[in-house]
């Protein structure tokens, strides 16, 4: 909001911090099974998929699982009951199912096995130029790696990914003289 002369506003939410845990929750609908969340980090900062946590609870809001950090999830039980292991990355083509950081300011497919699943960001876990500087390191790696250790044979999963986007959207401004495109997510986990 701009204001020529300045102008007092009230208002209410939650503040941003980076000194205490931050916990999302995430959606599950047990009419379907569809456990799709669209996640970034809650604050300005960068995390490592394996430094981020895991909490369950069960419908009297007693701790049933965890927090356990994705780290132990990942080597020593990814097919747990509660949440899928990979950070789904959408690539502009197709999705990457092999994302390891959250950046800030983009947004990341989890998808949750379980209703009563939380993520917890942990104050200690979340960084910034030594994150940033991993991920141009992890790209790197990927773009030449696919390059020189391309497998003729692919590796098979259960093909259960996040939603697609929707077909691009065509923007135009009001006088036509700009536009632009882009594309969409759109999912309701409705019970």
């Amino acid at each position: 909001m701009l204001a020529r002369n300045g102008i007092d506003i009230d208002i209410s939410g939650v503040p941003i911090t980076t000194d205490t845990d931050v916990e999302v929750a995430l959606k599950y609908s047990t009419a379907t099974g569809n456990g799709w969340n669209m996640i970034g980090p809650p604050n300005n900062r960068n995390y490592l998929w394996s430094d981020v946590e895991v909490v369950a609870y069960g419908s009297d809001c007693s701790v049933v699982f965890g927090p356990v950090p994705m780290s132990t999830l990942i080597t020593s039980n990814p097919n747990n009951p509660y949440i899928d292991t990979h950070l789904w990355e959408w690539t502009g083509s197709g999705y990457d199912s092999t994302a390891s950081l959250l950046m800030s300011h983009k947004g990341y497919w989890v998808k949750a096995r379980a209703p009563g699943v939380a993520l917890i960001f942990p104050p200690s876990a979340g960084g910034g130029a030594l994150v940033g500087a991993l991920r141009r390191g992890v790209n790197i790696l990927k773009r030449f790696g696919s390059e020189l250790f391309s497998p003729d044979v692919a590796v098979a999963d259960n093909g259960d990914e996040p939603p697609m986007p929707m077909a691009k959207l065509k923007l135009v401004s009001d006088d036509g003289k700009s536009s632009f495109v882009m594309g969409c997510f759109i999912s309701s986990l409705g019970d």
